[in-house]
């Protein structure tokens, strides 16, 4: 998943192709609760820069934060599927943003000689088929 800038539609920047992190430091931006990895590659990519963003909301989940910037309560950046599931239908912009945010990798840990039950193995195996590289 990329990382991109979703704002409210009608914002300043909802009409633009790209965007620097420059232009967004004096933006409400909303993050992911603290502890979390996708928060802090989105703060590493400002202070990178030698950015400090404006901090106004965290929240825990991608729908919630969708749900606060389509209410106009900031932007955000969040890494989002290219087919637009998370988006589509919602009442945001979304903008690529011009500097890369790191990706969050992520896996499955699995005990030696543990016995899946036939639903983990199902979703194991589609993970692996859908995900692998």
């Amino acid at each position: 998943m990329t990382w991109n800038l979703i704002v409210p539609r009608g914002h300043r920047i909802a009409g633009r192709r790209r965007v620097k992190l420059e232009q967004l430091v004096r933006e409400p931006l909303i993050l992911y609760e603290r502890g979390s990895t996708g928060r802090q590659h989105v703060l590493d990519a400002f202070y990178e820069r030698g950015l400090s963003p404006l901090v106004t909301l965290e929240t825990t989940a991608t729908e919630i934060v969708v749900s606060m910037v389509e209410a106009g309560l900031g932007i955000a950046i969040v890494p989002l599927l290219p087919s637009g599931a998370v988006t589509r239908g919602r009442r945001i912009a979304v903008v690529a943003l011009d500097a890369p945010i790191r990706p969050i990798h992520s896996g499955v840990l699995l005990r030696r000689r543990e016995t899946l039950t036939r639903p983990a193995a199902r979703l194991l195996e589609f993970t692996k088929s859908r995900f692998a590289s």
